[in-house]
């Protein structure tokens, strides 16, 4: 027995009419997700040689960067808060009208010059 071709063409848009409908659920969701994501999203300059590091020992360890990063600014305020960290060694005058201090940090995470 042969469906008739309205009956085809009926099932056809139910099925497209289904998909896209799943299509739209689906990016409502997405959407959802990434506006909770931003309240806890950061954005920071890092030195290059930092992010590399950071990202290397990631894979190394199979952990998310940002966790790692996490972990060492919990660190840092642990540190700050028991006065187990020397900040004023790394204080050097900024130009900048925003801040009065930059930090300048150990040689080894520097920028390196173009020149090198």
């Amino acid at each position: 027995m042969k469906t008739p071709e309205r009956d085809v063409f009926f099932l056809e848009n139910i099925n497209d009419s289904v998909v896209a409908q799943r299509r739209q659920t689906k990016m409502k969701r997405e959407r959802e997700r990434m506006q909770a994501r931003r309240a806890r999203r950061v954005t920071y300059d890092l030195p290059p040689e930092l992010r590399e590091s950071l990202n290397q020992l990631s894979s190394e360890l199979r952990i998310p960067a940002s966790q790692l990063a996490a972990l060492a600014i919990v660190r840092f305020l642990s540190d700050w808060e028991t006065d187990n960290i020397d900040l004023p060694q790394y204080k050097r005058p900024s130009l900048s009208p925003r801040y009065d201090w930059n930090l300048e940090l150990p040689k080894k995470w520097k920028r390196r010059s173009t020149a090198e």
